[in-house]
């Protein structure tokens, strides 16, 4: 066989993906995902209300002390988050049947989960007071499973397609083939920073920085992509060139085909290099 059909044999050879390996992808996937719905079933917080970033939000609550309507009540409202604290026992408007407080847009500009804490009096009767947790998301839905399961999904599926990318690209020594699947998996990664920093901006909403780290991320992968496909390009055209070069001296000048490979400088460390010579 000579160094042509090895080369020709090798790339068909190369293509052929292990199914076992892709198999343990595929069962670390779903482990992985069954991991995650564990997790956020565990330490979901039951919320009184959910309300959408950057958007209004009436707080109401009925006046009761001692378990009867109060008669001459006030209530005050106090909303945190964490040490930051949003509304400062704010007298809430008497409506007669409620007492009201409206949250302005800059009020819930930020998503996460927040506290609050209502306290009111009828006249000298005494007091009373309840707290809540509320959560802003960025469209003001409850996250469910479902959109859990879609995301997760998504993300498990693109993960495996990287996994066979990568190993086709570790297992191949085209170095044509290793720039395409290089590329393949830097496209397919770009994909899975997106698909995470949805799924953290509505299901992280108490981690925001993790929102924010993966927007920076995916914008500086993005930004990149023009230079590294840019740069790929070359090394493609390079390899070509390569290859272009090595036919030349052997079908055209007649060489042998261990020469020819050592004049175009290919180390002799490499796989492709011992294969041909059959070490």
């Amino acid at each position: 066989m000579n160094l042509i059909d090895r080369i020709r044999y090798f790339s068909i050879q190369e293509r052929k993906i292990d199914k076992e390996l892709i198999m343990k992808i595929i069962k670390f996937s779903l482990v992985f995902s069954f991991l995650i719905i564990l997790v956020h079933n565990a330490f979901a917080i039951e919320t009184r209300f959910i309300i959408g970033q950057g958007e209004s939000y009436d707080i109401k609550e009925p006046c009761f002390y001692n378990g009867t309507y109060c008669t001459d009540g006030i209530c005050n409202l106090t909303v945190w988050q964490g040490n930051l604290l949003i509304v400062d026992n704010v007298l809430m408007t008497d409506k007669t049947s409620f007492h009201n407080y409206t949250l302005n847009s800059s009020q819930t500009n930020e998503t996460g989960e927040y506290e609050g804490s209502i306290t009111c009096c009828d006249g000298t009767k005494g007091c009373d007071f309840n707290t809540f947790t509320f959560e802003i998301t960025p469209n003001g839905e409850r996250p469910d499973i479902a959109k859990a399961m879609f995301y997760i999904g998504m993300i498990d599926f693109m993960f495996v397609v990287v996994g066979i990318f990568f190993y086709s690209m570790n297992k191949t020594e085209t170095p044509v083939f290793k720039v395409f699947w290089f590329i393949c998996i830097y496209l397919f990664g770009i994909a899975i920073i997106f698909t995470g920093w949805n799924f953290s901006a509505d299901f992280l909403t108490s981690a925001p920085f993790i929102t924010a780290f993966l927007r920076i991320v995916f914008l500086i992968v993005t930004f990149a992509l023009i230079p590294i496909m840019f740069c790929m390009f070359l090394l493609g055209l390079y390899w070509l060139f390569w290859e272009t070069e090595f036919r030349k001296l052997v079908e055209g000048r007649g060489l042998d085909e261990l020469t020819a490979v050592d004049l175009l400088g290919r180390r002799k460390g490499s796989k492709l290099y011992r294969r041909m010579k059959g070490d």
